[in-house]
């Protein structure tokens, strides 16, 4: 395998060429990115960059043909609503004149949404994460005229980090090294796109990757608080979680406690909106405890699917609980109740989220702060995110001396409160988009739900949900997938007038179909 000869930026900001071991990625990456189709309509992320002084043009071959005529380096900028260092980074720079200016003299500027174009984003994180250990949102990829990429990251500060180059820095490096060190630059884009190609064949063709990835994942794996570790936290992962739950049904039981562990630490986190229900993204602490509070339909979808799955395997009604709360999630927030499907996701709102105590106290009656407090482990004098600390039976032997029915009813009754309380706030922003393939998981999962817990209302939005994607005529879907399986690839959007459309711009085909051919199975 070749090595990708990555170029990476040293703590002073300049150009450096380290010659390391290769990162292998496990073969769960590719679960974990359970991609979208095309968009609906546009995001407002896209619309907020066309007012703003960089020159953003559209993804494409004219942009990169383009990049080629006037021979500049392509900053392409993949972010999302939901993310609040994409907002971030637009006000520290894309929105400031002069490092507009300097992006417009230097760089051929290309934004793109990566719910819009998941697979683009898909195959620019791992270029970007090869180069530089990192991927998430926004990411930020140098390519060159043959979209190739030749450095990238996350997000950059607008004031430097100790180890961690200005956005500034970075843009000035990137313009020296393209114009003193091109052949270098070449030649590593060249090398990653090598080694990214023969990890894609590799991953095809040899089934002992699934070994690997199972080998990985429990070598990361936090046996006390459950979760993969990471430098900055932890992320849900369900597909990694997908992996493991199938290997210990497969007969690998030693993998079921790390799974089931895993998700009794997540329900009971702050990851988990303890208030309304659904997931929040991931957590910047290993307790799950520090949530990034951005909801996604396609990170509630896979969740919700593992907890019934664990539910069915293992009897423990807390799985069940926790499954009930996201649906009653998704049901309030994310659904269009009247037109079936649901909608693409929530933006973080720290605010929203979180609790002082005095505001504890105004929110619920009085009978039930001293149930909730223990509950939610609500402390004075911090900006509180409940979790779930003690349940009734140790409130009562602990703190009380009432019946453990009437502790359970105040905790609900006060978390009913909260919640009342919560939605007179500025409520997260909603992207109404929706997008098929995640739609098709979403449907999917609630199928699941209603045989799993009786829940009828889950199976007929489901089939509402899934008339709206396949349109009229379902047969029609599938003559455009005949039509245009070959090396094309199946997108299927949502416009708002309702009707379906293929377009053939993403990777999300199997999804929609997984969802279509189980439809009703058992």
């Amino acid at each position: 395998m070749h090595n990708p000869g990555k170029v990476s930026i040293a703590e002073n900001g300049s150009p450096k060429h380290p010659t390391g071991s290769l990162f292998l990625l496990p073969l769960c990456y590719s679960v974990v990115n359970i991609v979208s189709t095309n968009y609906s309509k546009e995001g407002i992320y896209i619309e907020r960059g066309r007012h703003q002084p960089v020159q953003w043009l559209e993804y494409g071959p004219r942009t990169f043909a383009l990049a080629g005529e006037k021979d500049q380096p392509v900053l392409l900028v993949s972010g999302t609503t939901w993310s609040a260092r994409c907002l971030q980074l637009d006000e520290e720079a894309f929105w400031e004149e002069e490092s507009a200016a300097f992006i417009n003299d230097h760089f051929i500027p290309v934004r793109i949404d990566r719910d819009e174009l998941p697979e683009v984003d898909s195959r620019l994180q791992r270029a970007v994460d090869t180069l530089s250990q990192e991927s998430g949102w926004p990411l930020v990829a140098f390519l060159t005229a043959e979209e190739q990429v030749f450095f990238g990251g996350t997000y950059y500060p607008k004031v430097a980090f100790p180890d961690r180059p200005s956005f500034a820095r970075l843009l000035e490096t990137v313009v020296q090294t393209w114009s003193q060190e091109r052949e270098q630059v070449e030649a590593a884009a060249l090398s990653l796109q090598t080694t990214l190609e023969e990890r894609k064949a590799l991953r095809q063709l040899d089934g002992s990757l699934v070994e690997e990835g199972l080998e990985a994942l429990t070598a990361q794996y936090d046996s006390e608080n459950g979760g993969f570790s990471q430098a900055e936290g932890k992320r849900l992962w369900p597909g990694a979680l997908e992996l493991l739950q199938a290997a210990a049904q497969a007969g690998r039981s030693e993998l079921e406690s790390m799974v089931e562990t895993t998700l009794i630490h997540m329900g009971r986190g702050a990851v988990f909106d303890q208030i309304g229900g659904g997931f929040h993204r991931r957590t910047h602490d290993a307790m799950w405890l520090a949530p990034s509070f951005e909801k996604l339909l396609c990170d509630n979808a896979e969740m919700l699917r593992l907890y019934l799955l664990a539910y069915q395997a293992s009897g423990n009604s807390f799985f069940a609980e926790i499954a009930a709360r996201t649906i009653d999630y998704l049901f309030r927030e994310l659904c269009d109740l009247e037109e079936g499907g649901f909608y693409a996701s929530q933006s973080a709102n720290e605010e929203y989220y979180t609790w002082t105590t005095e505001e504890v106290m105004k929110a619920v009656p009085v009978d039930c702060v001293k149930a909730v407090g223990h509950h939610f482990h609500f402390q004075p004098g911090v900006e509180n995110v409940p979790y779930r600390a003690l349940d009734a039976p140790v409130i009562a032997e602990r703190f009380s001396q009432e019946p453990l029915s009437l502790i359970e009813q105040r905790i609900d009754k006060g978390r009913d409160a909260l919640y009342a309380y919560r939605q007179r706030r500025t409520l997260p922003f909603t992207d109404e988009r929706i997008f098929a393939g995640w739609n098709a998981r979403a449907a999917e999962a609630f199928e699941l739900a209603g045989r799993t817990l009786g829940r009828k209302e889950c199976t007929d939005f489901a089939e509402k949900t899934r008339k709206r994607i396949e349109g009229q005529d379902r047969m029609a879907i599938f003559d455009e997938i005949e039509d245009n399986f070959g090396p094309s690839r199946l997108s299927q959007s949502i416009k708002e007038s309702g009707e379906a459309s293929i377009q053939d711009l993403g990777p999300s085909h199997g999804s929609l179909l997984h969802a279509l051919f189980n439809k009703g199975k058992k």
